[in-house]
């Protein structure tokens, strides 16, 4: 990370005839590129405007504060989040799963410290993410559920909020770790969550059965790790 002067200091780009939107995509991506040189604290509506060859009222004509300006960046930076319904609640959770990576691992790390320094903070910054990012992909999760529940595929009181901790969870952790999940890891998570969710019908007992598979396999792994290293 840089240093705030460091990042005043970068050249400015050059302001020049540009269309409203060439602007907008000018100042977005200016503070994408601060963001990941100095992080939220360190960032400036000044800097910003600099680095992006615009004015600042330029700025706060879109956005009132740097708040607003980060959030933006950081949810339009990735693929617009569409609901899945493929007709079968497995394909719909690996189509979630697939969504969320989309952005690839740039977008992600660039959200995670954001939200892991501020999680708790109360501060307006995370009141807006979790509307604008967050929101979204529980309502689909909801919509999701709803519709598993509607064709018999999960118990009825199944909880759509658990549902979205069992999806974006293990997501966001194996991003923590350094670990993106591959196309393998998406298909075994999936089965665990619909292990958790109790899915009934013969899909969901073999998906069962492939996810117990799993979390056996992790778990002896792990024990055999430990057992070598003598424990923690």
């Amino acid at each position: 990370m840089m240093p705030r002067n460091a990042v005043v200091a970068r050249e400015a780009g050059h302001r020049s005839r540009r269309s409203s939107s060439d602007v907008e995509e000018a100042i977005l991506a200016a503070t994408l590129e601060i963001l990941d040189e100095a992080g939220f604290e360190d960032l400036t509506v000044e800097a910003v405007a600099a680095r992006a060859g615009a004015a600042k009222t330029a700025v706060y004509r879109r956005w009132p504060s740097k708040v607003p300006l980060v959030v933006e960046a950081l949810t339009r930076s990735g693929p617009r989040f569409e609901v899945p319904d493929t007709g079968s609640l497995r394909t719909d959770l690996v189509a979630l799963w697939r969504n969320v990576a989309a952005g690839g691992q740039r977008s992600i790390e660039r959200l995670l410290p954001v939200v892991t320094a501020y999680l708790n903070s109360g501060d307006d910054l995370m009141d807006q993410l979790r509307e604008r990012y967050f929101r979204p992909r529980l309502q689909a999760s909801q919509a999701v559920i709803t519709r598993a529940v509607a064709r018999g595929e999960i118990r009825a009181d199944a909880d759509p909020e658990l549902a979205f901790d069992l999806l974006f969870g293990p997501l966001a952790y194996r991003w923590l770790r350094g670990s993106p999940p591959d196309e393998d890891t998406v298909s075994r998570l999936t089965g665990l969550a619909l292990k958790g969710l109790e899915a009934r019908g013969p899909e969901a007992r073999g998906l069962e059965a492939e996810g117990s598979d799993v979390l056996g396999g992790e778990l002896g792994a792990e024990a055999q790790e430990d057992g070598a290293g003598g424990g923690v």
